[in-house]
């Protein structure tokens, strides 16, 4: 048996980049690394950090607007809530 891409998929996904990737990148601080990657975007939601890219931490403000944003969203194909506690106002040990 061969794995075959599905190339459906594949094309709902950059669609979805295209519609979203100015949002991701200006109001919510992430890299297009980040953005354009399935691997690294799927990674990124479960774990609030990505795989392999490297960019400084979201500001509090940008963490709101990721939460916003995966909140209209809701859970679909190319989006979950997993980041949606991470980045909380007040989770820093800072006074």
């Amino acid at each position: 048996m061969s794995f075959r891409r599905d190339g459906r998929r594949s094309h709902r996904w950059k669609a979805w980049v295209r519609t979203n990737q100015e949002f991701l990148d200006t109001q919510c601080g992430l890299p297009v690394s980040v953005i354009n990657d399935w691997e690294e975007w799927s990674y990124f939601l479960d774990h609030a950090t990505p795989m392999t890219a490297h960019f400084p931490e979201p500001t509090a403000k940008q963490w709101k607007s990721l939460r916003d944003f995966l909140t209209r969203e809701g859970h679909t194909e190319f989006t979950w809530p997993g980041v949606l506690f991470f980045g909380e106002d007040g989770d820093s040990d800072e006074s």
